[in-house]
C-alpha cells in the first residue's frame, strides 16, 4: 500500500433501491453509446512518448445513469441534456494570433506586458515571482514564463488566506499565451466580485459564444484551420453562478479531432477573459489519416460495448473547485459502466492494428499478480525473484513474452527497478516538483529523466557527479549505488575504507571504492564468488532482480529507512 484516503464528509445518501430498472438503463446505455475516432497520446512516466490513431468512446458516451432519475449525469452531478456533442466551425476573426519571429526569448517583463495589454488584469495587482521553466505537461523542449499578479494581502491579522492574484503561462519563444486566469485561488477569503466595465451590458448565451471565439482566434495560432467547437448546449456553458460562461473546442489534425484535448476558454458576463488553457501535447506531423483505418465504427462499436457491463453503485460528485467556484458534494445511486476486463479501463482500441493500446503505461491497472508469467524463467536460479518483480510491474516482458533474465542492464536500468520498487507512481511526484538541478544533469526528454529526479531526492545520487546512466552497470558501481541507497555513504568513506572485507578476494587491487564494497558484503547485498568479487564484471538482470529482494528483506534493519519514510 502506498497511500490510502478516506473521505471525511458525512454526505447523505439516497435509497439503494432504483427507481430505474437495469434493464431500462442497460437499453439507454447501449442506444446513446457512441464510438469516435481521434488521435490518442500514450503516456510513459507521465510523458507523452507516442500517439495512436484509434476508436475510443464519444464525449459523454460512458458517463453514469442517475438510477432515479434515468439521465445520464455528468462529473458535476448535473443532468447531461445534450445526447450527442456535435462539433461547429470556428469563424476566421479580425484579430489573429500572430507569433514572434525573434530567436531570442522574450524576458519577464516583456512577457507581463504581452500579457496585461491583450487581457484584463484587475487594478492594485502587481507582478510577482516570475519564473521561466519547461513545460513539463505539453511540450518539454518549450520553455514558458509562469507569471503571476498579485494584491497586497489586506487582512494581516485574521485567518491566512492565498493572496488575491490573477496568473498566466507564456511561451517565452513565441509570445503564446498558453494559460491564463484572471481569478487564482478565488476562494476561502471572503472578497466582492469584479466590478462591471464602465457602461457594458451582460451577455447572453449566443453573444458570449461570439466573444470567446473572438478570444481563441486571438490566442491561438491558426485556430480557425485546427479547432472547433464542442457544442454542448446553454445549461451546460452557463456556470451556477451565472456570472460565467465555459467553452471547449478540440484540434483537428488531417480532419481527425485530436482526443487529449483542446482548448477550454471561459469569458465572464461582459465577455473578459475569465479563464483559458491550452491542454494538450505536442502532435507529431506523420500520424496516420484515415485511409489507414483497418477497424469499422460498429466494429469498434460493439467490441466496447461487448466490454462494458452496467452496476448499481453510490457515486459522489462534486467536491471540487471549477472556474473558482466550489461544486458542492453530492452522493448519487447510479448505474455505473464498469469494464469486464479492469486492464481495459485506460485502454484504446487501435484503428490501424485493431489491439488495444494502454494510454497510461504507469497506471496498474492490474490486479498484483494478474500479469502472465515470463516464457524464459522457468528453472532459472533467480526465478522466484524474477517473477516477484515481474508481479509488481517493476520487470516487464516484451511482446514476445520473454524477460531475457541474463541480459546485462545498464545504469539506469538498475536505478528505475529501484525506484519503481520505493514508489511505483514515481513519476507523478516529480512532475508535480521540477526540479532544475537534475534537468541539467539530465535532460527533461532523457528516458531515465524522471527516475534521475526522484533518485535526487530520496538522496541515493549525488546531481554534482551526474551517472553515466546508458552505460553498462559493473559490480562495483552497484555496489555504490547500495550503499547510497541504504544510506551508509560516510561509513563507507570514513570506517571501511582499509577494511578487510574488501581484501579477501583475491582481485582485491582490481577494486577502486573498497569501502562500498565492503558494507555491500557485510549486509549482505553483494557475494562474492569462487574468491573473487569480479568488481567490473557486468550486472545481469537476474543478479538486480536477486539483489533488490535482499533489499526488500533488509528493510527495517537499519538505522535509515529504504526509500520512503
Amino acid at each position: 500500500m502506498t497511500q490510502f484516503n478516506r473521505l471525511g464528509e458525512r454526505l447523505d445518501y439516497p435509497s439503494p433501491v432504483p427507481t430505474v430498472s437495469r434493464a431500462d438503463a442497460e437499453k439507454k446505455f447501449r442506444e446513446e453509446f457512441q464510438v469516435e475516432l481521434g488521435y490518442v497520446p500514450v503516456y510513459k512516466n507521465g510523458v507523452i512518448t507516442d500517439w495512436v490513431l484509434a476508436w475510443g468512446p464519444a464525449s459523454d458516451a460512458s458517463q453514469v445513469i442517475n438510477a432515479q432519475t434515468g439521465h445520464k449525469i455528468d462529473t458535476e452531478g448535473k443532468d447531461i441534456t445534450v445526447t450527442k456533442v456535435m462539433d461547429s466551425v470556428v469563424p476566421a476573426g479580425t484579430k489573429v494570433f500572430q507569433p514572434r519571429t525573434s530567436t531570442t526569448e522574450l524576458t519577464s517583463d516583456e512577457a507581463a506586458n504581452l500579457v496585461e495589454q491583450t487581457v484584463f488584469i484587475p487594478e492594485g495587482r502587481k507582478l510577482s515571482y516570475p519564473s521561466l521553466d519547461q513545460d513539463y505537461f505539453r511540450n518539454p523542449e518549450r520553455k514558458t514564463w509562469r507569471l503571476r499578479w498579485e494584491e497586497e494581502r489586506q487582512n494581516l491579522t485574521g485567518p491566512i488566506y492565498f493572496p488575491t492574484q490573477s496568473s498566466a503561462m507564456v511561451d517565452a519563444l513565441t509570445g503564446q499565451i498558453l494559460e491564463f486566469q484572471i481569478e487564482s485561488y478565488n476562494y476561502g477569503e471572503p472578497r466582492e466580485p469584479l466590478a462591471a466595465p464602465a457602461g457594458a451590458a451582460k451577455l447572453n448565451y449566443g453573444q458570449a459564444k461570439q466573444r470567446a471565439l473572438e478570444w481563441v482566434n486571438q490566442l491561438y495560432p491558426q485556430a480557425s484551420q485546427d479547432l472547433k467547437l464542442l457544442e454542448r448546449g446553454e445549461s451546460w456553458s452557463r456556470l451556477s453562478n451565472g456570472e460565467q460562461f465555459r467553452f471547449e473546442l478540440n484540434r483537428y489534425v488531417n480532419d481527425i479531432p485530436v482526443l487529449s484535448g483542446g482548448v477550454s476558454i471561459t469569458v465572464d458576463a461582459y465577455g473578459r477573459l475569465f479563464y483559458y488553457s491550452v491542454n494538450h501535447g505536442q502532435v507529431p506531423a506523420n500520424l496516420p489519416d484515415g485511409q489507414a483505418v483497418t477497424v469499422t465504427a460498429e466494429q469498434a462499436l460493439q467490441s466496447y460495448l461487448d466490454n462494458y457491463e452496467l452496476k448499481l453503485l453510490y457515486t459522489q460528485f462534486g467536491g471540487f473547485m471549477l472556474n473558482n467556484s466550489y461544486v458542492e458534494p453530492k452522493v448519487y445511486l447510479v448505474y455505473s459502466p464498469q469494464s469486464k476486463d479492469p486492464s481495459r479501463s485506460y485502454q484504446v482500441l487501435n484503428a490501424v492494428t485493431g489491439k488495444w493500446v494502454a494510454t497510461f503505461d504507469d497506471l496498474r491497472m492490474e490486479p498484483v499478480g494478474n500479469k502472465k508469467e515470463p516464457k524464459d524463467l522457468k528453472g532459472h536460479w533467480a526465478e522466484a525473484d524474477l517473477k516477484t518483480l515481474v508481479r509488481y510491474r517493476i520487470l516487464e516482458p516484451d511482446d514476445e513474452g520473454n524477460l531475457h533474465p541474463n541480459e546485462t542492464i545498464t545504469v539506469g536500468d538498475w536505478m528505475t527497478y529501484a525506484v519503481k520498487a520505493v514508489n511505483p507512481h514515481y513519476s507523478s511526484y516529480v512532475m508535480a516538483s521540477p526540479s532544475a538541478a537534475t534537468d541539467v544533469a539530465v535532460p527533461t526528454d532523457d528516458k531515465y529523466s524522471q527516475v534521475f529526479r526522484y533518485a535526487a531526492e530520496l538522496g541515493w545520487i549525488d546531481t554534482a557527479q551526474p551517472l553515466q546512466l546508458e552505460q553498462k552497470l559493473t559490480r562495483e558501481q552497484l555496489a555504490a549505488l547500495l550503499v547510497s541507497i541504504v544510506k551508509y555513504d560516510r561509513l563507507a568513506a570514513n570506517f571501511y575504507e582499509k577494511n578487510a572485507l574488501a581484501d579477501q578476494f583475491s582481485d582485491a587491487k582490481q577494486i577502486t571504492r573498497p569501502g562500498e564494497v565492503a558494507v555491500a558484503v557485510q549486509l549482505g547485498l553483494l557475494q562474492g564468488q569462487n574468491g573473487k568479487f569480479n568488481p567490473q564484471r557486468q550486472v545481469t538482470k537476474a543478479e538486480a532482480a536477486s539483489i533488490l529482494m535482499r533489499l526488500v528483506k533488509l528493510q527495517g534493519q537499519t538505522d535509515q529507512p529504504i526509500g520512503i519514510e
